[in-house]
């Protein structure tokens, strides 16, 4: 459930306790239930409100936690695709620089890339050069 949807359960929660509430007050009022019974059914309602409360808040954090975690795993990945991605450059460029002779399909069968990227790598270097 996402946070939006979760906030707006719980208002109509709320609102529903305090329905409940106004509903004690006037069966006491016309006589319906006694004092006692109002007193019960209304500790029954405040329960469910504090429960509904510390409940809320615990899923609050948790989601605050899960989406850090999230965002942490996220950023984890994406540094080791930019080192991989950085190793994998420096050692096309490598073979490309130090061994001019060699075929793309070979600097591919020795680094695992395709034929596009040491293409392209092949590509800036002229351009650089």
């Amino acid at each position: 459930m996402t946070p939006e949807n979760r906030k707006k359960h719980i208002q109509e929660f709320k609102n529903m306790l305090e329905d409940m509430q106004q509903a004690l007050q006037n069966s006491l009022a016309n006589g319906l239930i006694s004092g006692g019974g109002y007193t019960k059914l209304l500790n029954v309602t405040g329960t469910l409100y504090k429960y509904l409360y510390i409940n809320t808040k615990n899923m609050e954090e948790m989601d605050d936690m899960a989406e850090e975690k999230f965002t942490t795993y996220i950023e984890d990945i994406e540094q080791k695709i930019i080192k991989r991605a950085t190793e994998q450059g420096m050692k096309i460029t490598y073979l490309i620089t130090k061994n001019p002779g060699l075929s793309d399909e070979e600097i591919s069968s020795q680094t695992g890339n395709d034929i596009e990227t040491i293409h392209k790598t092949r590509k800036e270097l002229m351009e650089i050069i």
